[in-house]
């Protein structure tokens, strides 16, 4: 397997003057990669959240500027209303699979394109005197709503570790106020993003990160969607994120010195936190671009799982929402297969 290095000589962001209005629902727009020409694209990502590091790291390396892509991160759209957004062209792509997927199961036409990790990279946050998640007996933990990925991943570890009866879960929906309720001491433990909850150690000293979602079945956790019509009139362009996409989590996974000082800025990470950050994610980033086929079980599990679901999940039904042809393609000039 042949593996490419990344070379550059300092961390910064790239920052696009323009954010593009093109709409995803016509198929007749010329796509300007294949024209040669930079692509503008407005990606949504979770504000604040870990799980965008890939998209985030391309950005900030360079990575989707060289693929012929510049790009304009979006942090103020909830994920609920992403695949809305999509279709409407406000934005082209954005970095929330399970999204995506539960999106194209209602008959919503968008459709995730590149998968870069089986485990987003959440982890539970217990304060001071938690050493482990047994001993959240009597305690509280602040999570996100019960329907979305994060609520559904602590309700799993809850419950395989005997705690689900035993603890307290309050769902909160915005970032901010979970932190804002573990940090004062209103909840005993907190489920967040993996670089959240390395600043809220900090803020609330004594605090260990006690579990993570590792010891769940892997899931095509982490990528970017699309609207199908928007990868059928822009393929060039579309192929152009996913190669930086896939290149971005081959520098984590296998090159992470020269990752650290890109997420030391987005993050705002001293170099050890950065170096935690990197060790934890490793294991579960995906550089081929594509999910295993168990990951759709397990998707499909997950989902069915969740509270008041109103739609029977299969295997094949999660795999519908993906289309990995460009990730097959990218994966072959890259070398990354």
């Amino acid at each position: 397997m042949v593996r490419n290095k990344w070379h550059f000589l300092a961390a910064g962001f790239v920052i696009p003057l323009a954010v593009t209005g093109c709409g995803s629902s016509s198929s007749t727009t010329s796509d300007p990669a294949k024209a040669g020409t930079s692509a503008k694209v407005t990606i949504a990502i979770p504000a604040k959240s870990a799980a965008a590091s890939f998209i985030q790291l391309a950005v900030a390396a360079g990575l989707t500027s060289k693929n012929g892509v510049n790009v304009t991160l979006q942090t103020s759209i909830p994920p609920a209303s992403t695949p809305a957004a999509l279709v409407s062209g406000s934005i082209q792509a954005a970095a929330l699979t399970s999204t995506a997927t539960q999106a194209n199961g209602k008959g919503i036409p968008v459709i995730n394109v590149v998968n870069t990790g089986t485990h987003a990279p959440f982890v539970m946050l217990g304060g001071p005197g938690l050493k482990q998640i047994s001993n959240l007996a009597g305690k509280s933990v602040v999570t996100s709503a019960p329907t979305d990925t994060p609520g559904t991943e602590t309700h799993r570890i809850l419950l395989a570790a005997g705690m689900a009866d035993k603890t307290k879960t309050i769902p909160v929906a915005s970032v901010p106020g979970r932190s804002a309720l573990f940090d004062s001491g209103k909840a005993d433990a907190i489920y967040e993003a993996l670089n959240l909850a390395l600043k809220d150690a900090e803020k609330r000293p004594g605090s260990t990160i006690i579990g993570d979602n590792e010891t769940l079945p892997a899931t095509p956790a982490d990528g970017l969607a699309v609207t199908k019509s928007y990868l059928a009139s822009h393929k060039s362009t579309v192929l152009g994120l996913v190669k930086a996409c896939m290149q971005a989590s081959d520098m984590m996974k296998n090159h992470p010195d020269q990752a650290s000082p890109y997420l030391q800025k987005i993050y705002d990470l001293n170099p050890n936190e950065a170096k935690q950050f990197l060790d934890r994610q490793k294991k579960s980033l995906v550089v081929t671009g594509q999910p295993a086929a168990s990951a759709f079980t397990n998707q499909a599990d997950l989902f069915n799982k969740q509270p008041n679901q109103k739609i029977q999940w299969t295997p094949a039904k999660v795999a519908a929402s993906w289309d990995t042809s460009l990730a097959v393609q990218a994966g072959k000039e890259l070398g990354l297969q």
